[in-house]
Formats: C-alpha cells, structure tokens, sequence
C-alpha cells in the first residue's frame, strides 16, 4: 500500500483499500454472474440427464 501511494497513484493506504476491496466486489460479481448464468444450467442439466455426461477419465485422456 505504501509503495502505491509513493508512486502518486493514491493520495492514502485508504484509497488504496478502498479500490481494492471495490475490484474484489466487481470480481465477486463477475463470478456470481458466471455461476448463475453458465455453470447452474450445466449443473441442472447433468442432474436431470446424467447419461449425458462425459467420464473425467475419457476427458483427461482426451488431454494428454
């Protein structure tokens, strides 16, 4: 914090709080979007059509 308000990016160690703990609200926003809109539609489908899944073995095999 020290080093960010020397270099004249913040006039004080609370500015430098405060923006990180806003970056952290964004990502935990960004995150809670991508659960919701991509990873719980997965989730429910897998559910409801497990046959449909693929074996993590096949999938790591698949990598290599």
């Amino acid at each position: 914090m020290d080093a960010k308000v020397a270099s004249g990016a913040y006039a004080s160690t609370s500015d430098v709080v405060c923006d990180a703990l806003e970056a952290l609200a964004e990502r935990d926003a960004r995150l809670e979007e991508w659960l919701t809109r991509d990873v719980a539609s997965v989730y429910d489908q897998m559910k409801s059509q497990p046959q449909t899944a693929i074996p993590a073995e096949e999938v790591f095999a698949g990598l290599r």
